[in-house]
């Protein structure tokens, strides 16, 4: 199938939205994605890495991520990183809001450009930055609280023209993948 598709897919994800239960998890799914891009590095093939779901992993599971050296690799072998990022009633909620037992930053959120925790507090500092694409990024009433408005397409493309400006403020961010309208 690579081969076949090799001339319209750019980068692969391998698996999807996986969440493991333990620190220890998360180290053991890095060392997998190490193995991974070894294959693809020896057929010619790019990975993206990860594809973590909404609002994971927590500070402390990306610092032992990253001590394993999975990005210094992906990063000298042009691998990317992928992420999904939804937010509901609108992608600013929580903006400035920190992760767990962490400082606020006035550019981060909790769920919308958290991705901005893991590369301004290690792959920048460590010269380790990869492309970043928000493969799965939206509106998700999955995230509404009892109350909120459900009509949220009539604010869905104000919403993603404001993700898409922090998008931009990053350059190391490839653009989102809009999941369902």
């Amino acid at each position: 199938r690579w081969t076949y598709e090799a001339d319209v897919v750019d980068y692969w994800e391998l698996m999807n939205e996986v969440d493991p239960p333990t620190t220890a998890g998360h180290v053991w799914l890095a060392h997998f994605f190490m193995e991974a891009m070894n294959i693809a590095d020896a057929n010619g093939y790019k990975l993206a890495i990860f594809s973590y779901s909404v609002g994971v992993p927590e500070w402390e599971e990306w610092q032992a991520i990253v001590e394993t050296g999975v990005f210094a690799q992906a990063k000298a072998a042009g691998h990317i990183l992928a992420l999904h990022e939804y937010n509901y009633p609108v992608m600013d909620r929580w903006w400035g809001e920190p992760l767990p037992g962490h400082p606020a930053y006035p550019d981060r959120g909790s769920l919308s450009g958290r991705y901005r925790h893991l590369y301004h507090d290690f792959l920048v500092p460590r010269d380790e930055v990869v492309p970043l694409a928000i493969t799965e990024g939206g509106l998700d009433p999955v995230l509404a609280e009892p109350g909120m408005p459900t009509n949220w397409l009539d604010w869905f493309v104000e919403e993603m023209a404001w993700y898409d400006d922090r998008l931009r403020e990053d350059d190391y961010t490839i653009g989102i993948a809009m999941f369902t309208i």
